[in-house]
């Protein structure tokens, strides 16, 4: 531990923090800081703030999350004390970084929930397709991909492939590579009576 003052200053206002729950917590990553972790997933980082070290900084900390939620820091006299400290954290900080965090825990559900729709409407998609295999880049896309070698007229062989990607929502984009006309041709009547 780099700090053990800034150290013994998080464990005192981890004590005084409203609503129990918070623990201060040496990050691993060797950072100058100390984590507030408390419930719900909130997380808070504090640090001797780097213009003024007589002050403390405190600023939220989000989990992983695919939009950029706002940042949000205070500073606070250092020789104010933990129940100082506590109290400013409750009245300057975390009644807006609470609100952001939960519109986060949100997003990330909402996410969540679309990846896991994804994941197995593709797999259904994937099954009607034998030998398709089905990528998911953890985020936003899946993929079904199939192919096959066929044989032209001149028995020169190549390719048929589909690729499937689809958002987890109500639609897919499909690519069709070297698929025979008629196949085509039976696709293109099937989506013109759906549209």
């Amino acid at each position: 531990m780099r700090d053990p003052e800034l150290y013994d200053l998080a464990v005192n206002t981890a004590e005084q923090l409203l609503g129990g729950g918070w623990a201060a917590v040496v990050p691993p990553d060797n950072y100058p800081g100390i984590y507030l972790h408390g419930p719900g997933q909130a997380r808070l980082y504090l640090r001797r703030a780097e213009r003024d070290r007589t002050r403390v900084a405190v600023s939220g900390r989000y989990p992983d999350t695919d939009v950029q939620p706002k940042s949000l820091a205070i500073t606070v006299a250092w020789d104010r004390g933990p129940e100082w400290l506590a109290s400013s954290i409750e009245r300057r900080l975390l009644p807006e970084y609470l609100s952001t965090l939960a519109e986060v825990l949100e997003r990330n559900r909402q996410r969540d929930r679309a990846a896991e729709r994804r994941r197995y409407n593709a797999g259904e998609l994937a099954a009607l397709l034998a030998g398709a295999t089905v990528r998911d880049d953890g985020k936003t896309s899946t993929i079904v991909h199939w192919y096959r070698p066929v044989h032209t007229a001149a028995d020169a062989p190549s390719e048929a492939s589909v690729e499937l990607s689809y958002d987890g929502q109500h639609a897919c984009h499909l690519q069709l590579r070297s698929v025979p006309v008629d196949l085509a041709e039976q696709i293109l009547r099937l989506i013109q009576q759906r549209v």
